[in-house]
């Protein structure tokens, strides 16, 4: 009869450990679960979002507008200055051009 105890306390005690371990890792696990759960990083999408790319886009093109804009009213101003500068040096040689025929008359009768 001692034996018979014996064995059915060793398959008891095995039964409650193996239950112990069980309940243990359920309860780890379910943990880990509702730990998970409260605390979910999203994921990054699998491709880029095309209307935020569009808008971007959109974005960077305007400020390629209004630098060519800008790029425009320069050149112009630049083309109206170097007018200026061109008549300016046009009247100024007028001014002191020395006639062709003076100009001979002079170097012939010094020689």
């Amino acid at each position: 009869m001692d034996r018979r105890k014996k064995a059915h306390m060793s398959t008891l005690t095995k039964i409650a450990m193996i239950l112990l371990v069980s309940a243990a890792v359920g309860f780890m696990l379910g943990f880990v679960q509702i730990a998970s759960v409260a605390d979910p990083a999203p994921a990054p999408p699998p491709f880029a979002n095309s209307v935020e790319q569009r808008m971007e886009m959109i974005a960077e093109l305007r400020k390629i507008r209004e630098l060519l804009t800008r790029q425009n009213e320069l050149i112009s101003q630049q083309n109206s200055l170097l007018k200026e500068q061109n008549d300016l040096l046009r009247k100024m040689a007028v001014f002191h051009k020395v006639p062709g025929d003076a100009q001979s008359t002079s170097t012939q009768s010094t020689q």
